[in-house]
């Protein structure tokens, strides 16, 4: 249900978005249409969430549930913090080191392969409650095995997308940019390419970590991905 979901809200979005670009083309109207949709996304949830759960209460938690939910999260929040940190720092390094011609060239690189993340994270939300469930039967196990399977799936699909973006790279980049002024994002997109490898399989890792309440492990993991 969640995976449907979220599918659901990524195609309102582009479409909101294709909309908004043909209709307005305005920088404003495309923020509007990604507000409208994740709104619409936000009330779906909230719907089928209470259908769900018929007596759902939003009440304050317990202090010592609320403290046990912060010292859960808070590793998290600081993984994720340092995530976005070490996803735009290259572009602010890149700028002040090379100028804001490499800086073009590599964030169409980046844009081309980022948004490609959602591809694991999509296919994550259905088998993070089977890790879950392990991890509280206390059958390590069973986790573990569970999470070299999907690692091992996400790397294939990483490797697939990867070998289409080195190969057809090039005529990816002719296609969307005719006039060649983004020529030079050809190496960049490969080397990134590859990156995809490792991501997808580290998403299932990282997951298991979550799963067994080692979250402090994954921060420390991104952080030096910052490094």
């Amino acid at each position: 249900r969640e995976t449907g979901m979220l599918l659901a809200l990524r195609l309102a979005t582009a479409a909101a978005g294709i909309v908004a670009v043909y209709a307005l083309g305005t920088p404003r109207a495309l923020a509007l249409a990604y507000l409208t949709a994740g709104l619409a996304g936000l009330f779906v949830a909230f719907m089928v969430t209470r259908q769900s759960i018929p007596d759902l209460r939003l009440a304050r938690p317990s202090s010592d549930a609320l403290r046990s939910m912060l010292r859960d999260a808070a590793p998290l929040g600081l993984a994720t913090a340092i995530s976005i940190a070490y996803t735009r720092a290259p572009l602010f390094a890149l700028d002040a080191i090379r100028g804001s011609v490499d800086v073009a060239a590599y964030s169409v690189a980046q844009r081309l392969t980022e948004p490609l993340a959602i591809i694991p994270a999509s296919l994550m939300a259905p088998a993070f409650p089977l890790f879950a469930a392990a991890a509280a039967g206390s059958r390590p196990v069973r986790a573990t095995s569970l999470a070299v399977r999907q690692a091992s799936i996400f790397g294939a699909i990483g490797l697939g997308l990867a070998a289409l973006l080195v190969v057809g790279g090039p005529w990816l980049l002719a296609a969307l940019y005719p006039d060649g002024q983004y020529a030079s994002a050809v190496s960049p997109l490969r080397w990134l390419a590859l990156s995809l490898v490792p991501a997808f399989a580290n998403y299932a890792l990282t997951h298991l970590l979550v799963a067994q309440r080692r979250t402090r492990l994954n921060a420390v993991f991104v952080a030096v991905q910052l490094v």
